[in-house]
């Protein structure tokens, strides 16, 4: 039996739990082992499943199964196009730095290290983005005017999941397995490069987080530490219940935005996660 028989046969099992119900009730697909294997419905309808035996190689490493992403023995791969930012660039410099120092309270140091640059016409903040490896996904704009509509634009490059891991040297050292302790999750790349100052940490350019992006976050940390925006909390909060098979998730509702808040606060928040 193939993958693919494996999965739709634990999609089958799964289409009758409500969601946010999770089944102990079948065998593992690949160990055969009773007991040892549960599947979840998330409340997006997603299907997380694992093996808890430890010698289960292929169960034991767990997955999803996206809705309506898998209902017959073969899948139609998307078409993906490349979108690359043509625009002419070059350092951050003048009033176009000094808006992002007075404004987030962010060191010209930090800037040059993220490879922020200006990018122009029109004028826009050009901020790459990079996986956990430094590899190039692509890049994000963030245009100065606020007149213009909107206010970023996307260039994804590859096909990967889109969001862009900030990780300073020393910030959290990794494990054996490869993984850091603590890895926090913001809304946008200003956050995420003021809560790289403590931790490693990931913007996911918005709040919407797939199953291809919460298996990346928990390949690679023990603790993954949700914060979003004040607006955003319930989300998070859902996003936690919904994936806890997966991995440790854990929500800390903020009082006010990272982007925004002084080293001060930056300093108690971080001693919060």
């Amino acid at each position: 039996m193939n993958n693919v028989e494996q999965r739709l046969e634990i999609k089958a099992a799964a289409d009758g739990l409500p969601p946010g119900g999770t089944s102990n009730d079948i065998p593992c697909p690949w160990c055969k082992q009773a007991k040892s294997f549960s599947v979840t419905k998330t409340r997006l309808g997603d299907v997380l499943y694992l093996c808890h035996r430890a010698s289960c190689t292929e169960g034991g490493r767990g997955g999803y199964i996206r809705e309506r992403g898998l209902s017959s023995t073969s899948q139609v791969k998307r078409e993906f196009t490349p979108r690359v930012y043509t625009g002419t660039t070059r350092y951050l410099e003048g009033p176009w730095l000094s808006q992002l120092v007075d404004a987030y309270r962010l060191a010209e140091v930090e800037i040059r290290w993220a490879g922020w640059l200006h990018g122009y016409p029109p004028d826009a903040i050009v901020m790459p983005v990079y996986s956990a490896y430094g590899t190039r996904r692509g890049v994000l704009t963030k245009f100065f005017d606020k007149s213009v509509v909107p206010k970023t634009l996307t260039y994804k490059e590859v096909d990967d999941a889109w969001m862009g891991w900030y990780i300073r040297s020393g910030a959290s050292p990794q494990n054996q397995e490869g993984k850091y302790s603590t890895v926090v999750v913001v809304e946008d790349p200003i956050s995420a490069l003021k809560a790289s100052r403590f931790y490693p940490a990931v913007s996911i350019y918005g709040t919407y987080l797939s199953p291809q992006m919460i298996e990346e976050l928990t390949n690679l940390g023990d603790r993954i530490v949700l914060c979003f925006d004040r607006d955003a909390t319930q989300k998070a909060l859902d996003y936690a219940k919904n994936y806890a098979m997966m991995g440790n998730f854990r929500t800390v509702p903020l009082s006010k935005d990272v982007k925004d808040m002084t080293q001060q606060e930056l300093q108690e928040w971080s001693e919060l996660l």
